[in-house]
C-alpha cells in the first residue's frame, strides 16, 4: 500500500530491500456482486472471482482509463480467470464449472453495459 513507489514495482528509497510487500486492499460488496452476477447470468462465486482478479490487476498497476489499457487489462483478466478454472481440474480441485459466454469473460464494454443495466434496474 505504501511500501512501493506508485506506478513502479520498486521499493521506496526509505524502505528495506524488496521482498514481500503489501500492495493494497481489495474490497468487494457481496450484495452488489450478486446483482452483477444475476444480470450477467452467472453465479456469485464466479462474479467474486472475476472481481478479485480485476482488483489484483489494479493493485499491480493495470488500469483501463484509455482504450489500449482497457483492452490489455480485460484481456489479461479474462485469460487469468480462464486459466485458473482450467488449472483447478488439473490439480484435482473443484470449484464450479467454468462459465461460458461473453458475459462470463467480459470486455470492458460488456461490463459498462452491465453496470448501466444494474443502475437502471436498481434505482
Amino acid at each position: 500500500m505504501d511500501e512501493l513507489t506508485p506506478g513502479a514495482m520498486t521499493p521506496r528509497p526509505d524502505s528495506p530491500e524488496m521482498g514481500p510487500a503489501m500492495l493494497g486492499d481489495i474490497v468487494l460488496c457481496p450484495a452488489f456482486a450478486e446483482r452483477q452476477a444475476d444480470a450477467a447470468g452467472h453465479s456469485l462465486s464466479h462474479e467474486l472471482a472475476l472481481l478479485t482478479t480485476h482488483g489484483c490487476l489494479h493493485l499491480l498497476g493495470y488500469d483501463h482509463s484509455t482504450p489500449a489499457e482497457e483492452q490489455e487489462m480485460f484481456a489479461l483478466q479474462n485469460e487469468l480467470l480462464a486459466d485458473w478454472y482450467d488449472s483447478l481440474s488439473k490439480r484435482g480441485l473443484s470449484f464450479q464449472p467454468k462459465p461460458s459466454g461473453a458475459k462470463a469473460f467480459p470486455s470492458a464494454a460488456d461490463r459498462e453495459t452491465l453496470d448501466e443495466q444494474i443502475d437502471t434496474d436498481f434505482e
